[in-house]
């Protein structure tokens, strides 16, 4: 989200491992969470389970070396990442996509979402409906509106598969 703008920060990475993450690393990340007051799933691997071709999914690698690269994914990408990750805080980060994207309607967001993730997985985001239907009504708001609208919610429910 922060590449896309100016005034959107992350308190998370996402990384694709083929494996579970090394203990050292987990050990890392933990260090780093207490150190600088992060959550400490700040490292979030739910990117492992895109089912595409990366080129198709990242619009560009902006670091590149010998150990790790670092992607950033497409708008259409993002907003299926946050559809499957359905949670209240990513609910106003996806209706500014879908907005930027230019998308109104349900089913071309589900389209979005069957480009990145396998029909399993889809299959199992039971709460995918209700996230896409959320979006979608909140369209026509603004940042501010959104704020108020959402700010309770994100509180009280860490995430939509809970709904």
């Amino acid at each position: 989200m922060a590449f896309y703008w100016d005034d959107r920060g992350t308190r998370d990475i996402d990384v694709a491992y083929p494996d579970e993450l090394p203990d050292d690393i987990l050990e890392s990340a933990f260090h780093i969470a207490d150190e600088r007051g992060l959550p400490l799933d700040w490292i979030n691997t739910d990117i492992t389970t895109l089912d595409r071709p990366q080129e198709k999914l990242f619009s560009k690698n902006v670091y590149k070396g010998n150990r790790f690269h670092v992607y950033v994914p497409h708008k259409k990408t993002l907003l299926a990442m946050k559809i499957y990750a359905g949670r209240w805080k990513d609910v106003s980060d996806a209706v500014r996509l879908a907005k930027d994207i230019g998308v109104t309607e349900q089913k071309p967001i589900e389209k979005m979402l069957r480009s990145c993730y396998s029909p399993q997985v889809v299959a199992n985001t039971g709460h995918k409906d209700n996230f896409i239907e959320l979006i979608v009504s909140l369209l026509d708001k603004t940042e501010d509106e959104l704020e108020t609208l959402l700010s309770p919610m994100q509180r009280n429910k860490p995430d939509l598969r809970s709904v």
